[in-house]
């Protein structure tokens, strides 16, 4: 993606770091099926199988999860500029690289790999224009009004 390209471009004698923190990103993000596998499985198959290893064949996830941020940074680069721009977004989930799983950080990765976008104006637009369709199947839409009931149905 272009923040890859913008990584090397910006910092070229960190090429190896900067690929192989990107192919760990794309590890984790696929380890996170095989949890979601585990985390559907009966309780007692995962617990068997986590408390056998065995889950280490259906997923990387349990080696990524305890491995903090930092120390994943702190094995790629003894650049810290470098680790600070791949650290930086750890502010949209309030804990800091030395006490965050890398796991978070390359979830974050993953998710952002093609761009994130915003609505023009705000994110109070969305509301706003779901204003008239939920008026206009009769309902409202009150701002600091008391609730006494939620009707369903």
């Amino acid at each position: 993606g272009g923040f890859k390209k913008t990584l090397l471009e910006r910092f070229p004698e960190e090429e190896k770091a900067i690929n192989d923190f990107f192919l760990l990103v794309e590890k984790v993000d696929k380890s996170f099926l095989g949890y979601f596998g585990i985390m559907i499985a009966p309780l007692w198959l995962a617990k068997l199988l986590v408390k056998t290893g065995l889950v280490n064949y259906f997923t990387d996830f349990f080696k990524y999860a305890g491995k903090s941020h930092q120390q994943t940074l702190d094995e790629l680069t003894d650049n810290q500029d470098l680790k600070a721009v791949l650290g930086y977004c750890y502010g949209d989930y309030g804990t800091p690289p030395k006490d965050a799983p890398f796991m978070m950080q390359a979830g974050l990765f993953s998710h952002f790999e093609n761009g994130g976008y915003y609505p023009i104006g705000g994110a109070s637009e969305i509301a706003f224009h779901m204003i008239p369709v939920i008026e206009k199947a009769g309902g409202a839409v009150l701002v600091r009004a008391p609730v006494t009931q939620i009707l369903i149905g």
